[in-house]
């Protein structure tokens, strides 16, 4: 047998033994799985809401509140956002990334040339004193080289970096559903300032009719230097709230804004108010605790941990023997045209074993470092989940504690909507003056006040509890926000 197949043939006889040697390197399992099926205690379901399963709108969420400009607001921000457009393109980095990688299973095929020339010295022959005058050189020819994964380390890069692309992927998606929430929640908070602001100042309104009438009254010697005071300090104080609410409003528009990809000095929102959302009457209880494993923040961190089980198994193969198959062909000739003479051809073919002997434990250690990293990354992703279900409760809490907080806040308008109803009827009759009614007006504008905060409570943590499913929107028995 030829010198040359014999070389061969015993690299391949090699790579087979270190193949059957190392065929499963022991790499850690990256399954996942959530750790409970409901999202409360039995004493927590709360008793109002209905336990029957609910009509769940994965994808645009936030359309369950039936607000155009809302609608409007998603497009720009997914269109313009600069955060999105950065993660995106650090996305299209790692899927590229990925398939570089993936090509490292291939041979490498390379077209190698080259030209020079060259002198040597007298003493290159010994005592001949044999010279060669200087000539020049050429060569040209195809070059291939491959590196079999026997050891699986060249899959495990591939599974890395895959994993790296789903982490990126997955984190898209988280940020692209934060910043939905952060425009949900600020519009929201926009909306209901104007609405306070409003109220607020229809109170104070009123307030100033109320100083005007006890001045005419005390002009006329029917009212003290006390009550002209006390009305005086009731006007001031309602005014005082008035310009935090414009600060609130003025804020929000800053705001969206920014999360629009727009500066602040250059776009004008329309007027909304919370009459222009709707939401469910109530979320029911029972969703489905599978929910929680398509929020992005829990698909992050299984990505992040397939990564990291995928850098353990790259260390674990560096503790095996790696092969390289190398081959090529070149035509050589001391002037151009002689590079195509097939007779001044030249070729070669090798394979080269590395193992690694003695490297003072570096190689173990690092298989250790990685178990350890993985190890952790895997209480990272079960803590992340926790957390989940934590926020989920929460927010199916807090729904159940907010409808309660709105009932009052209307059984309050209503009563103060009576009351005032009241008052106009003997005011017209003639038994009460004029002071009584403009109390009754200040005590509704009051009892609105105090529902247009609790609407928007219940409508932002409807939001927080849609976000906190990763997207999903509970939307059964629909209602308008208004009541």
């Amino acid at each position: 047998m030829k010198p040359h197949i014999q070389a061969t043939a015993l690299a391949c006889t090699a790579s087979l033994l270190l193949a059957a040697c190392s065929n499963s390197p022991g790499l850690p399992d990256a399954r996942t799985s959530p750790p409970a099926r409901a999202w409360l205690a039995p004493d927590e379901q709360p008793a109002s809401q209905a336990q029957t399963a609910a009509v769940m709108q994965t994808g645009d969420w936030w359309t369950t509140f039936r607000c155009a400009t809302l609608d409007h607001w998603m497009s720009e921000a997914d269109n313009h956002n600069a955060d999105l457009e950065t993660a995106r393109q650090r996305l299209a980095e790692a899927r590229h990334a990925l398939a570089a990688q993936r090509g490292g299973l291939l041979p490498q095929v390379s077209l190698d040339a080259m030209a020079g020339r060259q002198k040597y010295g007298a003493a290159l022959f010994g005592p001949a004193q044999f010279t060669i005058p200087p000539f020049s050189w050429y060569e040209a020819g195809p070059a291939i080289a491959w590196t079999p994964d026997f050891s699986g380390a060249i899959h495990q890069a591939i599974a890395r970096r895959q994993a790296l692309a789903e982490y990126q992927a997955r984190n898209l998606d988280a940020l692209r559903l934060e910043i939905q929430a952060s425009i949900a929640l600020t519009a929201l908070d926009y909306a209901a300032g104007l609405d306070a602001l409003a109220a607020a100042q229809q109170q104070a309104d009123t307030d100033r009719d109320a100083v005007a009438l006890v001045h005419q009254t005390r002009a006329a010697g029917e009212a003290t230097r006390q009550e002209t005071l006390d009305a005086e300090a009731q006007w001031t104080h309602d005014r005082e709230r008035i310009p935090g609410l414009q600060q609130q409003v003025a804020s929000s528009r800053h705001l969206l804004a920014i999360l629009l990809g727009k500066p602040p000095a250059v776009w004008q929102p329309p007027r909304l108010s919370l009459n222009d959302f709707s939401l469910p009457e109530s979320p029911p209880a029972s969703l489905p605790s599978q929910l929680a494993q398509q929020r992005p923040d829990i698909l992050v961190a299984a990505a992040n941990l397939h990564a990291a089980a995928a850098e353990a198994g790259m260390a674990k193969a560096a503790m095996y023997p790696q092969v390289t198959l190398s081959a090529n062909w070149m035509q050589e000739a001391l002037s151009p045209a002689g590079l195509f003479n097939l007779s001044n051809d030249a070729w070669a073919i090798a394979a080269g074993i590395s193992a690694p002997l003695f490297d003072g434990g570096a190689l173990r250690e690092h298989h250790r470092a990685a178990e350890h990293a993985w190890q952790a990354a895997r209480s990272q992703y079960r803590q992340t989940v926790l957390q989940a279900f934590g926020q989920i409760a929460d927010a199916l809490t807090a729904l159940d504690h907010d409808r309660q907080t709105l009932a009052l806040a209307d059984d309050e308008v209503r009563n103060a909507a009576a009351g005032l109803e009241l008052t106009q009827t003997r005011q017209h009759a003639g038994t009460v003056a004029r002071p009584a009614l403009l109390r009754a007006q200040h005590a509704i504008a009051q009892a609105q006040l105090q529902r247009t905060q609790a609407r928007m409570q219940q409508a932002q943590d409807y939001v927080r509890l849609a976000v906190a499913l990763g997207g999903t929107a509970a939307a059964p028995n629909r209602v308008s926000a208004q009541r």
